[in-house]
């Protein structure tokens, strides 16, 4: 075999380096990268939730438009979530698994029929009795828990004064007539009984301390929701009947001292598949109560 002449070897070298400098020169080529996938929302839960009165409904309402409320439940309506029971069927119909959870003020018997189900206290309220008498003295008013059931009965002396001309508690103070869910809770709580004379109706008026001071009543009682509207010369400064000789005040509310307060709980069965999204919510429905 001939050997190559000189030159053809180098010409051929010097090719093979350039060609090696301008691979080395290259840079590799760049992979297209997929852009990251955005996670489809979790689309909300089907939770129904029981409440048993209008303040076991405005709390959980509180919750649900708040922010950590709209993150859960998106769009979905209110009414699609929350369900107005009665009072009276309200364990039963959890118990059946008619609802998902309860907001409630649940009686004895509503706690025994619901053994095993997690209880979370969730906010505590009271009802408050009010006279008319702006700037009498508040020792004047005072009534024992055994007179009020009296009052309510139908039972029991309706005046303050021997004269009969300062009617006591009318009666309920905010519904048309008896057949109010949360009248039936405060009868199953304290014994007061719907029949009660002289029902005081809610009316055009929409807060029953001024409605008792115009009509010329000299009492009416308010329910849980509207004792934070008790305010000014109409209000807890002075128009309050003490029970029993207690105060409503927040102290008294809080230890339970006063006569006629109410316990709200938030109720589920702890092996619901959605148990941990439940307590979510009663959780945030008692940090919002607790804030307030």
């Amino acid at each position: 075999m001939k050997r190559l002449p000189k030159m053809l070897c180098a010409l051929i070298l010097c090719a093979l380096m350039v060609t090696a400098a301008v691979s080395c020169g290259q840079k590799p080529a760049q992979q297209e990268q997929d852009p990251p996938q955005q996670e489809d929302p979790q689309p909300a839960p089907e939770l129904k939730i029981a409440v048993d009165s209008d303040p076991a409904r405005s709390a959980v309402i509180h919750w649900f438009y708040s922010e950590e409320g709209q993150a859960l439940f998106g769009d979905k309506d209110l009414n699609d979530v929350l369900f107005s029971v009665d009072p009276r069927d309200i364990a039963q119909e959890l118990k059946l698994g008619n609802y998902d959870a309860a907001v409630c003020a649940p009686d004895q018997k509503a706690l025994q029929l619901l053994g095993g189900y997690e209880s979370m206290p969730l906010l505590k309220d009271a009802v408050i009795f009010v006279h008319g008498n702006i700037g009498q003295e508040d020792a004047d008013y005072n009534l024992s828990s055994e007179t009020l059931r009296g009052i309510y009965a139908g039972t029991a002396p309706l005046f303050w004064d021997e004269a009969q001309t300062q009617p006591l508690i009318p009666a309920y103070g905010y519904a048309n007539d008896a057949q109010d869910p949360l009248w039936q809770l405060m009868s199953m709580q304290f014994g007061f009984t719907a029949d009660a004379p002289d029902i005081l109706t809610r009316g055009t008026w929409d807060n029953p301390v001024m409605a008792t001071v115009q009509t010329g009543r000299v009492g009416s009682p308010l329910f849980p929701l509207h004792y934070n509207w008790l305010f000014g010369e109409a209000g807890i400064n002075g128009s309050v009947i003490s029970v029993d000789g207690v105060r409503p005040t927040d102290a008294t509310l809080a230890d339970g001292s006063y006569p006629f307060t109410l316990s709200y709980y938030g109720l589920y069965w702890p092996s619901h598949p959605q148990a941990r999204q439940i307590d979510a919510i009663l959780q945030g429905v008692q940090a919002m109560q607790t804030a307030d």
